[in-house]
């Protein structure tokens, strides 16, 4: 295995605690906010639930964007292809963040931070409103007084985070295609890359580019959305009833 892969597995689980946090805050805030509006019956209640995702999705995004461009530095920096221990692959870790300063400036930490940011609205939008509107197609069926199981909600969260990986994979890609170690220090745009991929290998390359780890797209995006939405639910009745 390469260091590279190493260093992503050991601090895998960590980036999802950080992006849960951050994402759960920005979202109990905005939900919060939104509460005068639901009373007063200018949002229902799911309606102020996708909202709220979205709002946490970009808040998160633009918190975010600078830790995702370094990982995503060391993952495509050719010298993290290379055996090395996990004391040497640390040190080397961080020395990328300061020879992007050094060399690009500290606003390069947030490069491609408008379209991850957008990104992360667009990911929590779909993932809130697919999920509400499985639940509404599969187990209320026109009936909005119908109470769901937990067992119901998390089985339209794992259904509404598979059909938002539909929606969202390109973008996913497009995000890791601006911020790899080869266009360190260019301007990326996404037509460009579009017609990049174009000019190279035509529909079908620009096919294949847009749905790049598909799979495991959606097992992250479906467990994600369940833990997110139903898990956070159903663990906040444990706690306040």
């Amino acid at each position: 295995m390469s260091a590279a892969s190493q260093h992503s597995g050991r601090g895998a689980l960590t980036r999802d605690y950080d992006r849960g946090s951050v994402f759960g805050l920005a979202q109990a805030a905005a939900l919060n906010s939104l509460q005068p509006l639901v009373k007063d019956g200018y949002f229902s209640a799911g309606t102020a639930n996708i909202v709220a995702g979205g709002i946490g999705g970009g808040f998160q995004g633009f918190v975010l964007s600078p830790t995702l461009l370094l990982k995503t530095r060391v993952m495509t920096n050719p010298i993290f292809r290379e055996k090395m221990s996990i004391v040497e692959t640390t040190r080397r870790s961080t020395m990328v963040g300061m020879e992007v300063i050094r060399k690009e400036g500290a606003a390069a930490l947030m490069k491609g931070s408008v379209v991850f940011s957008a990104k992360r609205v667009a990911d929590w939008t779909t993932r809130y409103f697919f999920a509400t509107w499985v639940e509404d197609v599969m187990f209320k069926r026109g009936n909005a007084a119908h109470k769901l199981t937990t067992q119901e909600e998390l089985i339209s969260s794992l259904l509404g985070g598979t059909i938002s990986s539909f929606a969202t994979l390109p973008a996913d890609v497009m995000v890791s295609q601006i911020q790899q170690a080869k266009k360190a220090g260019q301007r990326v745009s996404i037509v460009g890359v579009f017609k990049e991929q174009l000019a190279a290998g035509g529909i079908r390359g620009v096919t294949e580019f847009a749905t790049r780890g598909f799979i495991a797209r959606v097992a992250h995006v479906a467990f994600t959305t369940a833990i997110m939405k139903t898990g956070a639910s159903v663990v906040y009745r444990m706690i306040y009833g």
